[in-house]
């Protein structure tokens, strides 16, 4: 990251001192130099151990979610890979989230279950059919996604896969996720 922002910084001097102006050179410099800052700053990252553990990461106003599950989300007919999650807990997330106005936003997504027809609130994801309490869902070029709907899981070999669909059935933000 050093490298690139010591050439974009050399590369907007250049720029400056092309057209003859120190002051336009710093502005230019000033300008790059917080735009690769504020990329460079994107939320936090995954750890080997926070990969193997299947930890959730916070940092800021962003979380990132770590470990081998994965999700493909479909949002008007564009498909979404997001690699790294985790299923603990009474819930499964992927990729990263950010939050409080941080912008540019994640692409992932929380989902809280709850077993379909219970009270259920803190169990461990297995087979079996959920309401889809609450969530977030954050993509790149969409502002609020919906985040409440239902899912059905089942068990692949040692991982769990599952299904989902969120908001009104007109318009629904669909998908699957594999667990593990």
């Amino acid at each position: 990251m050093r490298v690139v922002l010591g050439f974009v910084l050399a590369l907007c001097v250049g720029i400056g001192t092309y057209f003859g102006s120190a002051q336009a050179a710093g502005a230019v410099a000033l300008i790059a130099g917080a735009w690769t800052e504020k990329t460079a700053s994107m939320g936090p990252t995954c750890s080997a151990r926070d990969t193997r553990n299947e930890g959730t990461v916070r940092r800021g106003s962003y979380v990132r979610y770590c470990g081998p599950s994965r999700a493909v989300l479909r949002v008007d007919g564009k498909l979404f890979r997001i690699k790294h999650g985790n299923c603990n807990g009474n819930g499964v997330g992927f990729g990263l989230l950010g939050y409080d106005g941080s912008w540019p936003h994640g692409r992932g997504m929380w989902l809280r279950l709850q077993r379909a027809g219970t009270d259920e609130m803190y169990w461990q994801v297995r087979a079996g059919r959920y309401s889809v309490i609450d969530g977030e869902v954050q993509l790149p070029g969409y502002g609020s996604l919906p985040h409440t709907g239902s899912a059905i899981v089942a068990k692949h070999g040692k991982s769990l896969r599952g299904t989902f669909s969120l908001g009104s059935p007109a318009n629904p933000v669909t998908g699957r996720f594999t667990c593990g």
